[in-house]
């Protein structure tokens, strides 16, 4: 199993690493968004909103989300000012990251991959929020961008929809199949991605290991690190609940250590089964 932090790696090493695998770069109108965003003062609201409205389907993609009924608004949002004064630029910064992800790879026919993956940041996002001493503007970036190598390893290897369905059994390591199958896996890739783009370290370091759970006896990431990684573990769990599909090798691994690093008890795990399943179907 791939424990390299990416910020260790040089250029050249990460081009070894990666087995010809393609990095995109950072695309240009989320470049700048981070640019503001970055600034000692948050950023400038109207500028941002200047930004995304440069591109038509960027700004669509926001509406249509902020109009969802994950967000429960009374009243339609008909324009991005009013979009970010609502949601607040990090996470208006979040949804721009979040499509410019989803463009990477439009003809790959990951419909049901986008589905589960924006189900898995909602979810997350809403554990944040109850769960003690957690950021939750991190845990949703991170949750939607955790498993984002693997769209670069389905651009490379034209057998890695197989590999994936092959990893879906629970007792099956995804890693372990990647790395005999291709030589590298796609918490690297993912993590070089999200090095390519600007994102946090502490995002970077997550993703880099979020496989690898034997970390949380090992204490080589941060609180915050950790934290984003067992939030998002339970989300996939949560959303799985029962199907065989998602319920990953980590979760029947680690479970017991992953409910004490959250100070969950059984009870309190399906009181928020139940709290969750709720805001999904009302989602639906």
């Amino acid at each position: 199993m791939n424990k390299v932090l990416v910020d260790t790696l040089s250029n050249a090493e990460a081009q070894e690493l990666l087995k010809g695998i393609i990095i995109p770069p950072q695309p240009v109108i989320l470049a700048a968004v981070m640019q503001e965003q970055s600034k000692n003062d948050g950023g400038c609201p109207r500028e941002i909103a200047r930004l995304i409205k440069t591109d038509v389907g960027l700004s669509a993609a926001v509406l249509k989300t902020i109009n969802s009924a994950y967000y429960g608004l009374r009243n339609e949002v008909d324009s991005i000012e009013r979009a970010i004064m609502l949601l607040g630029i990090k996470n208006i910064a979040t949804l721009v990251t979040a499509f410019s992800l989803r463009n990477i790879a439009p003809a790959l026919g990951m419909e049901h991959y986008w589905n589960h993956n924006t189900r898995t940041a909602m979810v997350s996002n809403y554990l944040a929020k109850r769960l003690d001493g957690i950021d939750k503007d991190e845990v949703h970036l991170y949750s939607l961008f955790h498993d984002s190598g693997e769209i670069l390893m389905m651009q490379r290897f034209s057998d890695y929809h197989e590999t994936l369905q092959f990893a879906a059994a629970p007792d099956e390591n995804l890693i372990l199949i990647e790395t005999s199958r291709y030589l590298t896996d796609h918490m690297l890739t993912g993590s070089l991605l999200a090095r390519a783009w600007g994102l946090p370290k502490s995002i970077r370091n997550a993703i880099g290991r979020h496989h690898d759970l034997d970390i949380f006896s090992s204490k080589q990431l941060s609180t915050a690190e950790l934290n984003m990684i067992a939030i998002t573990q339970l989300a996939e769990y949560i959303i799985a609940n029962g199907d065989t599909y998602f319920t990953s090798y980590e979760w029947t691994t680690f479970k017991s250590e992953l409910l004490a690093y959250l100070y969950l008890s059984k009870d309190q795990l399906d009181d928020l089964l139940w709290d969750v399943n709720d805001i999904l179907l009302k989602s639906e």
